[in-house]
């Protein structure tokens, strides 16, 4: 093939090539990026895929001394579809100062009134400083709405707490697993 129609040939395949991606680029991204469907995942809204709440509060309890649960938080929470919510709470403390005797706080988080979280419990030894935080952690399968916290803590040591600060996340998902909670053996809790 002499130079020249080399030249016509590679020219016409370019042009030819760019013809029929300029022809398909349309229909191709229709099917990319204008899909019908785009906006969920297998029939999930984006915004009901995944939710994070976090509340925290320094709201002081001082001779903190209940052998029965108090709740110390209460917040609500919509779940934005039917799932599974994965919770974490926490309340930090110290033994209080006007009891010498060593305490002991229990925590847990009730979903609609039921107890979804392991007891967390913390030891408390030293007077009236931050001194340790009792953490649960736990998840609860929920249905689409509105949905009711409580942290709840509890002492029934010969001691008192100084509950210093209170906090609580939750995370939901419409997918995943959530078991039930182990029950706490030992202290009545």
């Amino acid at each position: 093939m002499r130079p020249h129609h080399r030249q016509v040939t590679v020219a016409a395949v370019a042009a030819l090539t760019g013809g029929v991606v300029a022809m398909a680029a349309p229909t191709a991204a229709k099917g990319l990026f204008a899909a019908g469907n785009a906006d969920k995942v297998d029939g999930y809204h984006a915004k009901q895929l995944s939710k994070v709440q976090y509340w925290g509060s320094d709201t002081d309890f001082d001779n903190f001394d209940s052998c029965p649960y108090v709740t110390v938080m209460k917040r609500t929470f919509a779940a934005p579809a039917a799932g599974k919510i994965v919770l974490n709470g926490q309340v930090n403390a110290a033994r209080d100062g006007d009891d010498p005797d060593p305490a002991a706080l229990a925590v847990r988080i009730l979903v609609d009134g039921k107890v979804a979280t392991a007891t967390g419990i913390a030891r408390l030894v030293n007077n009236s400083v931050r001194e340790a935080s009792a953490t649960t952690i736990g998840g609860a399968k929920v249905a689409r709405g509105k949905r009711t916290l409580k942290l709840q803590a509890s002492e029934c040591t010969v001691g008192m707490a100084y509950l210093v600060s209170e906090s609580m996340t939750v995370t939901f998902s419409p997918s995943g697993g959530a078991g039930t909670p182990p029950a706490f053996r030992g202290d009545g809790h």
